[in-house]
């Protein structure tokens, strides 16, 4: 994976996902207690994987868990050895640690600017899969910093990463055509 994709394939697991609206639900502003805990995406369609970390060897269908914390975050994506996504080979994941601010975007309330660190990228059989061979790409990860905008709308949790419009400190400042997990 690229390096500038390092959490955007933990937020938005392959594209597939549904898009969000409406500002954030439950928690009073400057909390982030709604944001904790682990979220989930839709199954979409087959597609195969880069080339740049495991030479591209592998297919996936979106499928992929998200677990946020205070301090940390861990997303894990399984991965399969055929196009149809019917024989399992494994999983990846990935680990960082999180710093959470106040954010803000337009029509959305409690939204959170997180900054994630790399810690750790590994790969796995996961039960009954074959396991994965991964290049050494994958080892750019660590200690790589990036900076996400959140929000949980209708049960959703939302992000924005667009680059293109950041704040004075870095972060997105949109949360539009965003990319959603459930729980």
């Amino acid at each position: 994976m690229q390096k500038a994709k390092y959490f955007a394939l933990a937020l938005a697991l392959a594209g597939a996902l549904s898009g969000c609206g409406g500002g954030g639900s439950g928690s009073s502003p400057g909390t982030f207690d709604e944001f904790y805990g682990s979220w989930k995406n839709s199954v979409g369609s087959c597609g195969k994987e880069g080339s740049d970390w495991a030479g591209g060897r592998y297919y996936f269908n979106s499928v992929g868990v998200l677990t946020l914390t205070a301090t940390s975050i861990e997303s894990k994506r399984i991965y399969f050895s055929d196009d149809k996504c019917t024989t399992k080979a494994g999983a990846t994941t990935q680990t960082g640690t999180l710093q959470w601010s106040q954010g803000s975007s337009t029509g959305r309330s409690n939204v959170a600017r997180v900054l994630i660190t790399g810690q750790g990228f590994t790969a796995s059989a996961d039960g009954d899969g074959t396991g994965i061979t991964m290049s050494s790409a994958s080892k750019s990860v660590i200690g790589e910093v990036q900076k996400y905008l959140l929000d949980v709308a209708d049960g959703k949790l939302c992000s924005g990463s667009d680059t293109k419009t950041v704040d004075t400190d870095g972060y997105p400042t949109v949360i539009e055509g965003a990319y959603c997990l459930s729980r």
